[in-house]
């Protein structure tokens, strides 16, 4: 999931200069910073959108270098940058949100020179979203990815005081199901139970007990913790409020991130733990409300006409006419909505006779006589 803006140039007014590399000869190579945006994914990600020359784009030892709060470097090479619509080169550094308020430092290496450190952070990038997005739902998640950021780095650092909990926070309650077994795991191997890895990206990291008997290979268990084999799945953060499934032998396992979150809030007397949770639950929402934002109506999803509502389909093949799809009637999104239409299949109820076509004069609005339907 991808969050743009456009503030390049609030980003060099920031740092003072545009990002040069200065060649030998003091010649400016005219390799310069044009903005960020950042990807919410299983970590954060600041992708730099770099305009080159040709020179330097042509280098095959040219590479952008990241420094990261903690000295752990990444490389990413001129060749494994993607362009974008604009011809800019995108680099991404990707950081966990513990990092989130720390410098970044970026250096551009050519085979002749490197330029100077630029440094920026993922906060400096969401407090201008916050603060400059005519987008409500924008603003909301880039908030709400600040709070989440700042609570996790108080709870990776031991020696750090609590940040209190605002009123939102202290009203929230998260709920969610269970861990859930459908069917009988492998003889020798018994669940043991569960844990949210945040440190490094954001996971959800399943224990089992394994007789020595059995060789846990064979069940994708390839990583130990002491005693006890672990699979880790990793999570973004649209996912973050969703159930995920793993199978094991012919037993699947459904959790969520929230599973762990919901409990930790409800046994645990850490202050720390319990105000991460929440605010990550928090940005949890606002990540998907802005995904609802970008996609209304995502392929797949099943709506329920609501009472005393309908909506007009246009039916394939056109010699079909056209229909209303009154209440009780099951609109299945096929295709892609465009912003007022999209292709559907129709039904009276589940299981029922389905006819196809396009839906027209749909609008965001409408979604209040709708009801999803869980898939």
């Amino acid at each position: 999931m991808g969050y743009q803006n456009s503030t390049a140039q609030k980003y060099a007014e920031e740092n003072n200069r545009a990002f040069e590399l200065i060649t030998q000869g003091d010649e400016a190579a005219g390799a310069q910073i044009w903005g960020c945006t950042m990807t919410l994914g299983e970590q954060l990600t600041l992708n730099y959108q770099v305009h080159l020359t040709a020179e330097t784009a042509s280098d095959a030892n040219a590479y952008m270098l990241f420094i990261l709060p903690d000295g752990s470097i990444q490389r990413v090479p001129v060749a494994d940058a993607k362009i974008n619509a604009d011809d800019l080169y995108v680099f991404p550094c990707s950081f966990p949100a513990r990092m989130m308020n720390q410098q970044i430092y970026a250096r551009l290496v050519t085979s002749d020179a490197n330029s100077d450190f630029h440094g920026y952070s993922g906060a400096k990038y969401l407090e201008t979203v916050a603060a400059d997005s005519s987008n409500e739902a924008a603003q909301e998640l880039a908030q709400k990815t600040l709070d989440y950021g700042t609570y996790a780095e108080a709870y990776f650092d031991k020696n750090a005081a609590a940040v209190p909990e605002d009123n939102e926070m202290r009203n929230t309650t998260i709920s969610a199901k269970p861990v859930r077994i459908d069917g009988d795991l492998p003889e020798g191997i018994a669940y043991y139970g569960m844990s949210l890895l945040l440190r490094d990206q954001v996971a959800v990291r399943l224990y089992f007990d394994v007789d020595d008997s059995v060789h846990a290979s064979a069940y994708g268990l390839t990583h130990k913790e002491g005693t006890y084999y672990y699979l880790d799945t990793p999570v973004s953060a649209e996912n973050l409020l969703n159930e995920q499934t793993v199978n094991i032998g012919s037993a699947s396992i459904t959790f969520s991130s929230m599973s762990y979150a919901s409990l930790a809030c409800s046994s645990s007397s850490d202050e720390k733990l319990q105000a991460t949770m929440k605010s990550l639950y928090l940005y949890a929402k606002a990540a998907q409300e802005y995904q609802e934002y970008l996609d209304p109506f995502p392929q797949g999803s099943a709506w329920r006409v609501k009472a005393g509502c309908s909506f007009v389909v246009e039916l394939y093949p056109s010699s079909e006419g056209y229909m209303n799809a009154t209440e009780g009637y099951v609109i299945t999104i096929l295709g892609t909505y465009n912003g007022s239409s999209c292709e559907v299949a129709v039904s009276e109820r589940f299981g029922a006779a389905v006819k196809y076509g396009r839906i027209i004069n749909l609008s965001v609005e409408d979604k209040e006589f709708l009801t999803r339907l869980e898939e």
